[in-house]
């Protein structure tokens, strides 16, 4: 696999701290660099000759790591230092450069979505053995979620939170879509992002079953390729 050169790497770093000025074309050669690096990252995973582009990673996503640490540093009570939150989110990230899947997206939105959920579970994690000497049961309860205690079922919130976002995001821009009739933002918002049913929706709009039926069938259509294309959870 052919290395990036250091002049691709400082040209990168100078582009993406100039993200107010940058042209499109910048952008696609930054966001491009980032791919190549990840991907040398991991082939190389453990050599010498992964240093510099990790390196490159951590200066290229240092504003989003420190923000991630900050967040959760707030909200700790002092439980922690900043700099072992801070600490943490680093070697977080490094795991997660380990474990993208270029498939499913592009590394900036993966790694944006994912390092603060890691960091926020974590947090949790660290909140229960701070937490007094109290009833187990209620500290399992409620100061931390059981379901976020070991790495499996941490992924497999995550990717439902992701989704849950992805779905409520993609329902509201095709809500306030220019359409003929009310139905599709009224499917839109009571059916998919609400608990309305498709025969409760046919009676408030006073329209056939079958017309409310369509029109669902084909947002879900369109949900469907909106996934394959741009979710980071990765659907075939």
């Amino acid at each position: 696999m052919k290395l990036l050169t250091t002049e691709q790497l400082e040209e990168s770093c100078e582009l993406s701290k100039n993200h107010t000025t940058r042209t499109k074309a910048q952008s696609s050669t930054l966001y491009c660099t980032i791919q190549e690096a990840v991907a040398l990252v991991q082939h190389y995973r453990g050599s010498d000759e992964s240093a510099e582009p990790l390196s490159f990673l951590t200066v290229i996503f240092e504003p989003l790591i420190k923000d991630s640490a900050y967040n959760v540093y707030k909200f700790s009570n002092q439980r922690e230092e900043y700099d072992d939150i801070l600490q943490q989110c680093y070697l977080f990230f490094i795991e997660l450069v380990y474990a993208y899947d270029s498939s499913i997206s592009q590394f900036a939105y993966f790694v944006k979505s994912m390092l603060q959920r890691q960091l926020n579970a974590w947090s949790k994690k660290q909140a229960k053995k701070f937490a007094p000497s109290i009833d187990s049961e209620i500290v399992n309860n409620t100061l931390v979620d059981p379901s976020l205690c070991d790495a499996n079922t941490v992924y497999l919130k995550f990717n439902e939170a992701i989704l849950k976002k992805e779905m409520d995001e993609f329902m509201e821009i095709r809500a306030n879509k220019k359409a003929r009739s009310i139905t599709v933002k009224t499917v839109c918002y009571k059916y998919f992002m609400g608990t309305h049913t498709c025969k409760q929706i046919s009676e408030e709009l006073e329209i056939s079953y079958h017309a409310v039926y369509e029109v669902i069938k084909r947002i879900e259509r369109d949900y469907r390729e909106f996934l394959k294309e741009h979710s980071i959870i990765g659907f075939a």
